[in-house]
Order: structure tokens, then C-alpha cells, then sequence
């Protein structure tokens, strides 16, 4: 009886916590976004870091034009939209549904033609 118990608690813990020992940092959001991010993180049973490591997990990112974003790329660390980690958002911690692809949300001007 003990036994089955104890696994119905771990289960209910690893659904309600689905992210954890995952580390995850930010990048583009304004200090508010970012503060309820970083809620939603630790709700979620994840690690915030401010700076992007080589252990990180994913980034969760406004653009791919960032420092954090281009570093993000070289080392193969996931980069997801804000939804990703939304637990209103039907994309909720479905990364394939939420990752931002190179160049994604970049604007180009050219100038000079006639």
C-alpha cells in the first residue's frame, strides 16, 4: 500500500511540476514580461538563469537577434516563444509547437534602389 501511494505522489508531483531540472533563461522581454516568466518558470518546476551557460535547457525569446539568441544557436539549446511556458496557452510546454526558427520576427530594410 505504501508503495503505490508514494508513486501516485511522485506522479502528481512530476505533472504538476513537468519542467524540473530543466534550466531556462530570457531573452527581449521588458523587466515586467520577464518577472512574470520567471513566475511562471518556477511554477512550472524550472530553473531561471539570468545568463545563458552551456547547460541551459532552453531560451525563452522575443527574436533570434539577440547575443543570448545567437549563442543559444551555436550550442543547440532550444529557443521557444513566451507561450511555451503561457499555462493558459494551448502550446504549453510543447516545444515543436513554439520554437522560434532563425531569423524568425526579423524585419529587413533595403535602401539605396530606384
Amino acid at each position: 500500500m505504501k508503495k503505490k501511494k508514494s508513486q501516485t505522489t511522485q506522479r502528481s508531483q512530476k505533472k504538476s511540476k513537468p519542467i524540473t531540472n530543466q534550466i531556462i533563461c530570457t531573452s527581449g522581454f521588458s523587466p515586467e514580461e520577464n518577472e512574470e516568466i520567471i513566475k511562471q518558470i518556477k511554477q512550472a518546476g524550472g530553473q531561471y538563469t539570468e545568463n545563458l551557460k552551456i547547460d541551459t535547457n532552453y531560451l525563452i525569446a522575443s527574436t533570434t537577434c539577440s547575443t543570448k539568441a545567437l549563442f543559444a544557436q551555436n550550442m543547440n539549446i532550444k529557443i521557444v516563444t513566451r507561450e511555451w511556458i503561457d499555462p493558459t496557452n494551448e502550446k504549453y510546454l510543447n516545444p515543436k509547437d513554439c520554437l522560434i526558427k532563425c531569423f524568425e520576427g526579423v524585419k529587413f530594410f533595403l535602401f539605396g534602389f530606384d
